[in-house]
């Protein structure tokens, strides 16, 4: 029965962290989203009038405007067109090499619990 007991205490204390949990995400969303308004206001401004930097009073810290590049998803549609190019237009060559390279990616499983209220 002592097994039993602990299993339950344990299983209670994850659902009362999964709600706290739940209810400060909410609030940190909210937060996240008020901040994202103030960073284009800010970085509007900054590049209205060209600043690259900016030191906040009191130590504060540093606003720092640039520009940030990041790589597109490689969407299945794109890999087809691009092995149909290097296959000189041999769909069924593209088509093999397309299934080759989506049956070797890696799959990671994990297993999860969820709880809802």
């Amino acid at each position: 029965m002592a097994d039993n007991d602990d299993f339950r205490e344990v299983a209670k204390e994850y659902a009362e962290l999964s709600k706290v949990i739940k209810d400060e995400s909410k609030t940190l969303l909210e937060k996240k989203r008020k901040r994202d308004e103030l960073a284009e206001a800010v970085l509007a401004s900054m590049a209205s009038t060209d600043i690259d930097e900016v030191c906040l009073p009191g130590g504060a810290g540093t606003i720092t405007r640039k520009t940030s590049k990041r790589t597109g998803t490689l969407k299945p549609e794109y890999i087809m067109d691009e092995l149909k190019t290097f296959t000189g237009g041999d769909e069924a060559r593209a088509e093999a090499a397309m299934q080759r390279i989506q049956a070797r990616r890696d799959i990671s499983e994990k297993e999860v619990i969820s709880y809802k209220a």
